[in-house]
């Protein structure tokens, strides 16, 4: 899905902007942002965050 405007491409709805996050058990943190459509709950990841523990220091990744 692409971000027109904040207008739904596939339904025309208004789309809402969310973060979403989730922790694994191997101590894996996982950040979302994602636009939401609120008529047919099509979501798009618009950037992920990977946080992860590597002995004393922090691992960040960023996909897009």
């Amino acid at each position: 899905m692409r971000m027109n405007n904040g207008i739904c491409p596939k339904c025309g709805s208004k789309l809402a902007t969310a973060i979403e996050s989730e922790s694994s058990s191997d101590g894996v943190k996982t950040v979302r942002y994602v636009s939401r459509c609120r008529g047919c709950n099509e979501v798009n990841i618009i950037e992920e965050v990977i946080i992860r523990r590597q002995g004393n220091h922090l691992e960040i990744l960023l996909k897009k």
